[in-house]
C-alpha cells in the first residue's frame, strides 16, 4: 500500500496530477492481477506522456524524474503484492515521504529508505548504481543541453542494460581459463 501512498504524494512533489489515479489502479489488481497490471502499464505510459523534464542534469529535473520513478516501481512492488501492508516500517517512511511535500528532498529519503528494507539492496547493487552515475557524469558535456531529457535516459539506459547483462556473463567469464594467470 506504500506504493499507492508514494505515488499520489510524488505527483504533488512533482506537480502533476495524474498520480491521483494510482488507487484505482491498485484496487483494480486486488480484483484480477492480469488487469492491475494492464491498468498499471496504462497509468506509466500516461503518466510518462504528462510530465516533461527538459533536463536530467538540472535539480528540479531530477528531483522530480527520481520521485515518479521511485514512486512507480512501489506502485508495481504494490500490484504485484496484492495484499495491503501497512506496518511500522511503511508509516515511517510514509511519514517522510509526507515531509516532501514541503522538502521534496524528504520525499527521495523516504522513498530510498523503503527500497533498502523492503527489497534488501547489497553492495552489487550500489556498485551498479555507482557506475551508472559515473558514466552519466564522465558524458554531462555531451548529453547537458535543454530538452535532452529523452536522450539522457536513453544514454543512462543503454548503460544500465550493458553493465547487467555483462554482470551475468561475468561468472561464465570467470570459470573459464583465459583468467587464470
Amino acid at each position: 500500500m506504500i506504493g499507492v501512498v508514494a505515488s499520489v504524494l510524488a505527483g504533488f512533489v512533482a506537480g502533476t496530477y495524474v498520480t491521483l489515479l494510482a488507487p484505482i489502479v491498485y484496487l483494480l489488481a486486488l480484483r484480477n492481477r492480469d488487469l492491475g497490471l494492464v491498468a498499471y502499464l496504462v497509468y506509466v505510459l500516461y503518466l510518462g506522456n504528462s510530465v516533461t523534464v527538459p533536463t536530467l542534469y538540472s535539480y528540479s529535473g531530477l528531483v522530480n524524474a527520481l520521485s515518479l520513478s521511485l514512486a512507480s516501481i512501489l506502485l508495481l512492488d504494490d500490484v504485484l503484492k496484492r495484499r495491503p501492508a501497512f506496518g511500522k516500517a511503511e508509516l515511517l517512511a510514509a511519514a517522510f515521504m509526507a515531509l516532501g511535500l514541503a522538502v521534496p528532498e524528504a520525499f527521495l529519503a523516504g522513498a530510498v529508505f523503503y527500497f533498502l528494507l523492503r527489497f534488501r539492496m547489497d553492495a552489487r547493487i550500489f556498485a551498479f548504481l555507482g557506475a551508472v552515475t559515473a558514466a552519466f557524469l564522465i558524458v554531462r558535456d555531451q548529453l547537458d543541453f535543454p530538452g535532452a531529457a529523452s536522450t539522457q535516459v536513453m544514454a543512462m539506459a543503454a548503460f544500465g542494460i550493458f553493465l547487467a547483462v555483462s554482470s551475468l556473463t561475468w561468472k561464465n567469464l570467470k570459470k573459464r581459463e583465459i583468467f587464470s594467470w
